[in-house]
């Protein structure tokens, strides 16, 4: 049995996003007798670092290979769960909910309103009482008492809503001010680069034939509505063989060849790769190994952790970082600075 410790949720990292969304599944199996105008319609965004999304500032949802940014055409499986408001109150917890279906529509329009469409509908309450939604990314097929369960691959964004409340009453419903559900990355972004010092050094290394995440939690579960946990068990993950600026293939089959600092400010240093991981606290630990052409045996890495810009020390969820390895003759030094998650585009309002 996996054992899970608590994990640490932050704010996340820079780009807003918006749908509307066209909402799934009820109890009742007869909607003969409720009005259209009942049927849940929600709106979805993703802010950037310590901004609140408003409808004014809502865009378009776009998204790259496997890490959620710009340039998505490929549809997106969602997921949400909802608990309905009885004479008693809520329920305790999601225990006893569903999960509830959704596709992320990849192409869209500027008047599309439609962008999220759950499987089947699903209307508010007709007695006028609340209901309490929640949602996630990826959907999963690992969700069972109020549990989603999501492996860690290094190429597999992982994100949760905020928890929202709403009824029938049209000033009361989903996506109006404040009630719009905005998607938080639970994950860190590394984004790893390397380049050597001087031809010696690049000669005692030889090329980068692999590069590895030492010792990541194997899974994120997600208790809804709001607690994320890291699985103590534990698997190296290997970089994604993508360039993190385009997400253009890179070829390690032969080796990858690293750029030599030409001056203090031209590095001319080569993206290596990428990989989605668990946050990382300031007592916590992050290696990699490396393995090179010219190296007998691979060599770990110990990674200092890196000072934030409002003073914490760790990988931040929803943040994205650059360890850039310089090589020189004697050893290989990482260092690690925060990036911007995603360039931001101009923003395409959605009118709900």
């Amino acid at each position: 049995m996996k054992t899970f410790v608590k994990g640490m949720i932050f704010p996340l990292g820079s780009m807003l996003l918006a749908v509307a969304l066209l909402a799934g599944c009820s109890k009742k199996t007869d909607f003969s007798d409720i009005d259209r105008g009942d049927e849940i319609r929600l709106s979805a965004g993703m802010s950037k670092i310590g901004e609140v999304v408003s409808k004014a500032d809502l865009v378009r949802p776009t998204r790259g290979e496997g890490v959620i940014r710009a340039a998505r055409t490929e549809d997106l499986a969602v997921a949400f769960a909802r608990i309905d408001e009885g004479v008693s109150g809520y329920p305790a917890d999601y225990s006893a909910a569903s999960a509830l279906n959704a596709t992320w529509k990849g192409t869209l329009s500027e008047t599309d309103a439609t962008a999220i469409v759950f499987a089947t509908k699903q209307y508010y309450q007709t007695n006028g009482n609340n209901t309490k939604m929640v949602g996630w990314y990826p959907r999963t097929t690992s969700f069972t008492g109020g549990v989603a369960t999501i492996a860690i691959d290094g190429d597999t964004d992982i994100m949760l809503t905020q928890e929202l409340e709403a009824n029938k009453a049209t000033a009361s419903r989903f996506g109006k001010t404040g009630k719009i559900f905005n998607f938080e990355h639970q994950l860190t972004w590394i984004k790893i680069s390397a380049y050597a010092k001087d031809d010696d050094a690049k000669a005692r290394w030889g090329k980068i034939t692999s590069i590895t995440v030492k010792d990541q939690p194997e899974a994120c579960e997600i208790t809804l509505p709001a607690t994320v946990d890291f699985a103590t068990e534990s698997k190296d993950i290997d970089l994604v063989a993508k360039k993190f600026s385009d997400y253009t293939a890179i070829d390690y089959s032969d080796g990858l060849e690293v750029g030599v600092e030409a001056s203090e400010t031209e590095h001319n240093k080569v993206e290596c790769g990428y990989a989605m991981v668990a946050p990382v606290a300031e007592d916590g630990t992050f290696k990699l190994e490396l393995e090179t052409s010219d190296y007998e045996g691979s060599k770990t890495i110990a990674v200092t952790l890196p000072t934030n810009a409002d003073s914490t020390v760790g990988f931040k969820a929803g943040s994205a970082y650059e360890i850039v390895l310089v090589f020189t003759v004697s050893e290989i030094t990482p260092t690690a600075t925060i990036t911007d998650w995603i360039e931001v585009p101009d923003p395409v309002v959605v009118p709900l």
